[in-house]
């Protein structure tokens, strides 16, 4: 790998490269998406955080869209005399229709039933938020590979682990490939996780 980091860094190092190794043909991906860009690119002023917004606006703004479903919520103007719930918290009342089983259990709930639904929602949340990161990143991956992963082992194998966010069976399968790919995949198809600790 000659560089990585934002697009006209990249570019600059490329260029420097190039000048030592004039027979090279790099080959330059979009982190975001895994899609091989054109070389030399076509807008060489561009830089990853400009690409990040961009695709960040395309795919609609996380608070943006939470505030607009928050207003979809909101009481109407034929409420505005009622003090349901605690507005200047941000807590609003609504009606939820439930089994009288289903009341009884979350009443037992420590916090009541009103806190047992809030840690429901948030754990359903949060579960969803990271299933929609694994099938991100295995997108990101698939692209990717769709031009390294040419005579490449088990890569299959490796984009379903991508996909259970198993990290330490991608390791296992990818352990033969030449350790830049194997590292550009695995940041890609692992977000955040920790670099590469499998043997090279």
């Amino acid at each position: 790998m000659v560089s990585r980091g934002p697009l006209r860094q990249v570019i600059d190092d490329l260029e420097r490269y190039l000048v030592r190794e004039p027979e090279a043909r790099p080959l330059l991906f979009d982190d975001a998406s895994g899609r091989l860009l054109a070389w030399p690119p076509a807008v060489a002023t561009q830089d990853a955080g400009e690409r990040g917004q961009a695709v960040e606006q395309e795919g609609g703004d996380p608070d943006r869209l939470a505030s607009r479903a928050a207003a979809k919520l909101a009481p109407d103007e034929s409420m505005a005399g009622r003090r349901s719930g605690r507005p200047r918290l941000g807590v609003l009342a609504r009606e939820v229709t439930l089994l009288p089983a289903q009341w009884a259990w979350l009443a037992a709930q420590p916090g009541g039933a009103s806190a047992a639904l809030r840690r429901l929602v948030d754990d359903a949340w949060q579960e969803e938020q990271q299933r929609d990161l694994r099938q991100r990143a295995s997108a990101v991956a698939f692209q990717c590979l769709g031009v390294l992963g040419e005579g490449l082992a088990a890569t299959d194998d490796a984009l379903m682990a991508i996909h259970a966010g198993d990290i330490a069976r991608f390791d296992q399968l990818t352990a033969a490939w030449p350790p830049d790919i194997r590292q550009y995949v695995r940041d890609l198809g692992f977000p955040g996780r920790e670099r590469d600790s499998a043997p090279a």
